[in-house]
């Protein structure tokens, strides 16, 4: 069994390197299961480049997309997996979108549970569906899966939340939520809510652009909040950011909005779990910044994982250099990795939490 240090333990590169993730395997975040299908070997040379990427920068995560459209299967998944970890300094948060329906990146000899709208509201069968989900998540090297989906369903408009809202009401996504959490948690593996401050009340795909949620602070608040309040009171072990504005709040987009990620979900919620930026390819994030700035605005506004950078080598360097001319502190560094540090305690396999 690996003991995993706390970050004080770490050297300052080791801490950067933890706080930063990769992603394996058909990774342009644009749509669900979509892209050419790569065949087997290509899949392992992506794989093997990952591997080297995780021991060059001591990477503390990796996220799992399918080298095919419809995924792969749970042998192959685990042997990649395995390469991975075989990389890593520390045992690797291994993430994945399995929420069910459209989105459930392990598809092929898996068992893909409904779309959480089809669920309609029924809390045991959800709990049930998140417990085995979890199971075969982890059987083949997941600990991490980037679900459920707190968004409210409240914009018929939406063309990237629909029926993965479980409700257009925000109390009944609130018990499906936790339900959700308590079932991926009995089974062995974190969950992440997303996407937080809520991407119901959009028309705009984040992945393509920079939606606006044009709601009050008030409605906000008595909407697309109510479900990761009630996750956070419950002690969801991660929240996702969303590349969304809500100007009633803050005019940066979440994944850069101190006022919601340390002012909202730290101080006025007091959440102590670790926050998750969406994969920070996608346009919601890289638009009007370049892959430095927005490894460093993410971190400095609450992130404390920063999910697919562009360039992995730039994001360390930027960090890095953010660090030494002090737009960074170490002691927002020390925060972010000892966070992430402490869910692998809880949840990942080969440490003494596992």
């Amino acid at each position: 069994m690996i003991t995993i240090p706390t970050a004080a333990q770490l050297s300052t590169e080791q801490r950067i390197g933890q706080v930063l993730a990769t992603a394996v395997g058909h990774a342009s975040g644009l749509g669900v299961n979509v892209g050419d299908a790569v065949d087997d070997r290509r899949l392992h040379e992506d794989a093997v480049r990952v591997a080297e990427e995780i021991n060059a920068y001591g990477l503390g995560g990796v996220c799992w997309f399918p080298g095919r459209p419809g995924g792969n299967p749970p042998e192959q998944v685990a042997d990649l997996i395995a390469i991975l970890e075989s990389a890593a300094s520390l045992p690797l948060l291994v993430s994945t979108d399995q929420e069910g329906g459209r989105v459930a990146r392990m598809r092929d000899g898996f068992e893909v549970p409904p779309a959480a709208r089809e669920l309609g509201g029924d809390t045991t069968a959800i709990r049930a569906h998140a417990v085995r989900t979890a199971q075969q998540l982890r059987a083949v090297g997941v600990n991490h899966v980037l679900a459920p989906v707190a968004d409210v369903d409240s914009n018929p408009d939406n063309p990237v939340i629909a029926d993965r809202s479980y409700s257009a009401d925000p109390q009944v996504v609130a018990r499906c939520v936790l339900a959700a959490v308590e079932g991926f948690t009995a089974g062995g593996v974190a969950s992440c809510v997303k996407h937080f401050p809520g991407h119901g009340d959009t028309t705009t795909d984040s992945h393509i652009d920079l939606p606006v949620v044009t709601a009050t602070a008030d409605q906000w608040r008595a909407v697309e909040a109510v479900p990761f309040a009630a996750a956070v009171r419950a002690g969801v072990p991660s929240v996702m950011s969303g590349h969304l504005r809500l100007p009633a709040i803050d005019d940066e987009p979440g994944t850069f909005s101190y006022r919601l990620l340390t002012g909202v979900l730290r101080d006025e919620w007091g959440y102590e779990g670790v926050v998750v930026s969406d994969s920070l390819l996608m346009d919601g994030a890289t638009r009007g910044r370049t892959t430095g700035e927005i490894v460093v605005d993410a971190l400095n506004a609450g992130v404390d994982q920063l999910l697919m950078p562009a360039s992995m080598s730039e994001a360390y360097a930027a960090l890095t250099r953010a660090l030494d001319e002090g737009r960074v502190t170490e002691t927002r560094l020390l925060q972010a990795c000892d966070r992430v540090l402490e869910l692998k305690r809880s949840f990942c396999q080969g440490s003494d939490g596992g």
